[in-house]
């Protein structure tokens, strides 16, 4: 690279680069991709590492502060930044013509550096503070630390006091390799972090936007990246693992916050739809609406952005406190990195190599069962061979059990998550907006459309993508009407799941059966029957949610005490083959006594009943249904509080506010949301399970046992209205929840 553009680089960085100099760089990166894309690249890491902590906002950062903390980060910026000075501590300016000039002009071309805008990196009273490592030497051993705008202090090699400002922290090797990494540190005034081998963010704030003369709240964030961090006060300990947002305010116990996966607004929206739909199936995707609504809430401002936020149930730790807290509530940048690793690992492909490994051993585990089953007929009846026939027996019996684990782990369930952004080819939408929704929900970028002139045929070019993402399975997801010349901007996702149990059922044993209804009739319809399932986990609970203590054997003809009184009820995990993704089953023991139930539902109780299941052998009934759901849901979610997001902007008072959408300050050009749509897809066989969804969001401008004890095997029978969830094991994110209240009958 030309030695004279490297200088154009580092006076522009530096703040002091003339309108001259500023168009030849910008001729420079408009005709080198590959500088202009490792540029973008560090810009957009800065924004989203920026935006956790920094006590302003989570705007435009300061390009160099990401440089300055990744000086390996590529082959051009290394050679900048041995041009840039290396003081540990510099005020850095920004001449505002050159950042006007560079901000105009690089867009123009397409290339968004993210200058515009006020810099919301931590500041001193010339600009933003650049990221400086502390003194590694003075840190415990196999520790490196960098602060950005930081009040520390070193009180001893183990123990670092954080006054104010943030630290990012992660563990490096020790040397020598066999002495043992000391226990790092970090004291605030509003708790301790403790780690001993991890990666993490803290950060120590006060919060600015309380009322004077009130004292101002102390609060500590900490974002985990990797391995484990406890966050302690005199109120209270947590521990948080990798994405766990852990928090703490003086005067308050620490609380965790899991950024990947908040299942609160799954069953917000579960009792939502329950009330609007009463006696009626239910069946839809949280997880697809939530991606749609976030994406959508990037751009979301002042009032509509909080009531977004609070209706998707955002973590408070992910509130911003400071002077504009009020435009800009939330740290979506919180919010987007946890859906954009989630919907990574959920969609993640197993590597070839493995899968081959694992289907040679099941080739090989065949072959012995085979050995062993011949083994067993020629030796049967031969008293001589009693010990040969035995150990063939229990080889082949091992190899049957090794066979079905292995058979789990290949050819898994499939998992679609497809998100998009359709936007009006003439609209002005704000290039940061575009690349952050690109970045983490996969977009790529805006597709252009033509709805001012030819919105039937862009509605007919939409559906066509949600359906070829869901297998053909959601078909006009926008209806007719509903894209018209005024729409500007459609966002959508789409979800396909299809996955075999990881023990199918029987063909042969799923027959007629009655099915009670809440209003005591019954229909029939097939139900499919697995004896002794040993797959599941099972937990039965009392009419308050309280376990109940499932007998694991019982006397010959036993009959009380097997099962939870009448307002009890019954909840069966099911695994899908790979046992990443279950379904979970909750039956009640009476027909009409699943309201009760929903009534107490929500993401923590759900999850301590969950904590309760055993897995045990289980006597299983289950309908074999399909089910198909179409949701407008803009009623349901003004019910739920988000209502400024639906208002025609030309409200003065109330009118939606999503100014984070658009480049353009013309009033004319403002949007607001006129159709939230939701389709959903299930059925649920002798062989597994298949189901999907899309959401859309349309923006538009103004406008009999033996003798003596026994072992108990429980049956759980949803051969009555009963509420079930596809959910992600690892995460419990739920994907998929639904109830069944009456099915087809036969």
């Amino acid at each position: 690279m030309d030695k004279h553009i490297e200088q154009l680089v580092a006076s522009f960085l530096e703040g002091e680069l003339d309108e001259s100099g500023t168009r030849r760089l910008v001729a420079h990166l408009q005709g080198h991709a590959e500088d202009r894309e490792e540029f973008l690249a560090l810009a957009a890491q800065a924004r989203a590492m920026e935006a956790l902590f920094a006590p302003s906002g989570d705007l435009a950062p300061s390009v160099l502060n990401e440089l300055r903390a990744r000086e390996s980060g590529g082959r051009f910026v290394g050679r900048v930044m041995a041009q840039l000075p290396r003081r540990s501590r510099r005020w850095w300016r920004w001449q505002p013509m050159a950042l006007a000039a560079a901000a105009s002009v690089l867009l123009a071309v397409g290339v968004a550096i993210w200058l515009a805008g006020p810099d919301k990196a931590p500041h001193g009273p010339d600009g933003p503070i650049a990221a400086a490592p502390l003194r590694s030497a003075a840190l415990a051993p196999g520790w490196r630390a960098e602060q950005r705008g930081a009040e520390y202090r070193i009180v001893e090699p183990g123990l670092v006091r954080l006054e104010r400002g943030e630290l990012f922290v992660e563990s490096v090797p020790v040397a020598p390799a066999d002495e043992p990494r000391g226990t790092l540190k970090i004291e605030t005034a509003a708790g301790v972090a403790t780690a001993t081998g991890t990666k993490f963010y803290i950060g120590a704030h006060a919060d600015t936007s309380q009322e004077k003369g009130t004292p101002m709240a102390r609060m500590t964030r900490v974002l985990v990246l990797a391995g484990l961090v406890t966050l302690a006060n005199p109120m209270g300990t947590v521990t948080g693992g990798p994405d766990d947002l852990l928090a703490a305010e003086v005067g308050a116990a620490p609380v965790k916050y899991a950024v990947r996966a908040n299942s609160d607004f799954a069953f917000d929206l579960y009792a939502q739809f329950a009330k609007e739909n009463a006696g009626k199936n239910l069946f839809f995707s949280p997880y697809s609406i939530s991606n749609a609504l976030a994406m959508t809430a990037e751009g979301a401002r002042g009032e509509t952005a909080l009531e977004m936020g609070r209706v998707l149930r955002f973590p408070e730790a992910a509130r911003r406190v400071g002077a504009d807290a009020q435009l800009i509530p939330w740290r979506t940048a919180l919010i987007h990195t946890g859906m954009g690793k989630l919907n990574d690992r959920l969609t993640a492909v197993r590597d070839e190599a493995d899968l081959e490994s694992a289907r040679a051993r099941i080739a090989e585990l065949r072959q012995d069962i085979e050995s062993a089953k011949q083994t067993v007929l020629r030796l049967r009846g031969d008293r001589s061979k009693r010990r040969q026939y035995s150990a063939a027996m229990a080889a082949g019996r091992k190899a049957t059990a090794e066979l079905e684990e292995a058979l789990t782990k290949v050819d898994q369930y499939e998992l679609r998550i497809a998100n998009a952004l359709w936007g009006e080819k003439t609209y002005p939408f704000l290039d940061d907006y575009v690349h952050t929704i690109s970045k983490h929900y996969k977009t790529g970028g805006v597709f252009p459309a033509d709805f001012r002139t030819n919105a039937p045929a862009e509605r007919d070019r939409i559906n066509a993508w949600v359906e070829q993402r869901t297998n053909n399975r959601i078909k006009e997801l926008i209806p007719a009407g509903q894209v018209d010349p005024l729409t500007r901007l459609v966002l959508t996702n789409a979800i396909y799941f299809k996955g075999q149990w990881a023990k199918p059922f029987k063909e042969s044993e799923t027959r007629p059966g009655p099915f009670s209804l809440a209003n005591g009739s019954r229909v029939r319809t097939p139900i499919m029957y697995a004896r002794n399932l040993e797959v599941g986990r099972y937990a039965a609970f009392n009419a308050d949610g309280s376990p109940f203590t499932t007998p694991r054997t019982v006397r010959r003809g036993q009959t009380r005490g097997l099962y939870p009184a009448a307002g009890g009820f019954a909840m069966l995990e099911l695994p899908y083959k790979g046992e990443d993704l279950s379904m979970v089953l909750i039956a009640p023991n009476r027909p009409g006594g699943l309201a009760a139930i929903e009534r107490t539902l929500d993401a923590d109780r759900l999850a301590a009943w969950i904590g309760k299941l055993q897995k045990r052998k289980t006597h299983v009934f289950l309908p074999k249904f399909k089910m198909e759901t179409d949701y407008k849901m803009k009623r349901t979610l003004q019910a739920m509080g988000m209502v400024r997001a639906f208002t025609d902007p030309r409200d003065p008072a109330k009118g939606a506010d999503f100014t984070g959408l658009c480049a353009s300050g013309d009033p004319s050009q403002r949007l607001y949301i006129s159709a939230v749509l939701h389709k959903a897809f299930l059925e649920v066989n002798e062989k597994g399970t298949e189901a999907a969804a899309a959401t859309a969001v349309v923006t538009r401008l103004g406008g009999g046992p033996p003798a003596g004890p026994v072992p108990f095997t429980p049956t759980f029978k949803a051969d009555r209205p009963f509420l079930f969830l596809i959910r992600d094991v690892k995460t419990g994110s739920v994907l998929f929840v639904g109830r069944m209240m009456k099915p087809a009958a036969n």
